[in-house]
């Protein structure tokens, strides 16, 4: 009718706070990309005027390209892995694991071809601790944690992982895994 008026209002809160995490992540993975790509180019080019030649920085040219292309490596999988968990895509497959076993291939993967720190890496597991979880999740849970301790733990504190059973006050068990 003449001189009536409709108005549809929508709430668009949600949908310019889901925009606003986009945005952030998206600008955190390119800053996250961009450094590992900028240590690569920045060895590589110094390799190729020259720096072949010098036997001892030469060396550690090399190992700093092949540190960050394992960084970029890790970086590229953990970003499919987000894919495939908002796709649905994403299937866990628990079973029962010895935890003193994960944390010790954890801790492997994570020192290992790594130039040794002066920090050390202590482990309070009980062997017959077990935990029912995704091998692959846990193992990239725990390899963050121990990975993270080892860049930010100073050498004079030391790493410790601990883990233990627990018992809750509603009466269920947990493993508790401290890093």
């Amino acid at each position: 009718d003449e001189g009536s008026l409709v108005i549809a209002a929508h709430d668009i809160t949600e949908l310019r706070r889901l925009e606003t995490i986009r945005r952030d992540f998206v600008a955190n993975v390119s800053h996250e990309l961009r450094t590992p790509l900028s240590v690569i180019q920045g060895n590589a080019e110094t390799l190729l005027n020259g720096g072949l030649e010098d036997s001892k920085y030469g060396t550690k040219f090399l190992h700093a390209i092949e540190r960050n292309a394992e960084r970029l490596g890790h970086l590229v999988s953990d970003l499919l892995d987000i894919s495939r968990i908002e796709a649905g895509n994403y299937r866990i497959e628990a079973r029962e694991i010895g935890v003193k076993n994960a944390v010790e291939l954890a801790v492997s993967n994570v020192f290992s071809g790594k130039s040794p720190l002066e920090q050390s890496i202590t482990c309070h597991i009980p062997e017959d601790l077990t935990i029912y979880a995704d091998p692959t999740a846990l193992e990239q849970i725990l390899v963050n944690y121990i990975d993270n301790a080892r860049k930010y733990v100073s050498a004079a504190e030391g790493i410790q992982v601990q883990a233990s059973m627990i018992k809750h006050r509603n009466g269920r068990k947990y493993t508790r895994i401290e890093v």
